[in-house]
Order: C-alpha cells, then structure tokens, then sequence
C-alpha cells in the first residue's frame, strides 16, 4: 500500500469531516429523547449512511494505487453513485479490511407494509454490529 501525499491528506479530510460528524451524532443527538416520529428517525440514518458512506471511500482509496488527485475523485464519484455498501467493501483489499475494524458488511431488504427499504449489517472485528 503505497499512500501519496494528495491521498494522505484526502484521507484526512474524510476521516476528519466523518468522525466529527459521528461525534457531533453521539454527544449533541444521542442525549435527545422524545423523537419517535419518523422524520427524527429519519434524519438520523441519513447522518449515519452519509459518514459510513465516507469512512467507506476511505478505505477504498486505501485500496487503490492511484496517484493522480483527478483519478481519486473519478473513483470516488463511481463508487458513490449507488451508494451500496456491500459492493463497496467488497472492493476494499483485504489488508485494509483487517485493520479497518470491520468484519463483513451485508445487504438486507426490509419490507414494510407495501414499501421495501434497503438496510446493510456492519459487523465489526470485536463482535459488534451496525445496521444502516
């Protein structure tokens, strides 16, 4: 894995804005109670989609060798468009996934009454897990 200087600081950038975001999630949000509807819901998991979406990108240009500040982006919209988290990690290498933290991630469809909703199973290396 080799990471350039431009790559070193994209990654910085996106590990940064995702983490303070989930910060911001955890100690300003989480405390709130009393939001049952489903627009508080709501806007809730689109937060939470928007930084694994990030952290995802990440580790994908972890993934990838290269150089070229045009290219990353190039790969980054491509890999953005659809938003699926499971064909994302699945492209991440496999000594990125294991220091990464995260075990396997696992697309599922929810049907509720006459809708179905996509939703993803983030298994962590500790045993833990996430649903998105």
């Amino acid at each position: 894995m080799r990471i350039t200087k431009k790559k070193k600081l994209l990654l910085g950038q996106i590990v940064l804005r995702a983490s303070s975001g989930l910060y911001f999630m955890k100690s300003h949000l989480s405390p709130l109670t009393g939001g049952t509807d489903a627009a508080y819901s709501r806007s809730r998991y689109i937060l939470i989609s928007y930084y694994v979406d990030l952290l995802l990108n990440a580790l994908l240009l972890l993934s990838i060798d290269n150089e070229s500040e045009t290219e990353l982006f190039v790969q980054m919209k491509k890999w953005g468009q659809k938003h699926d988290y499971e064909a994302m990690f699945n492209r991440v290498t496999t000594e990125i996934k294991n220091i990464s933290g995260i075990s396997s991630i696992s697309k599922h469809n929810v049907k509720i009454g006459s809708n179905i909703f996509i939703e993803y199973h983030i298994s962590t290396s500790e045993g833990g897990m996430v649903t998105v």
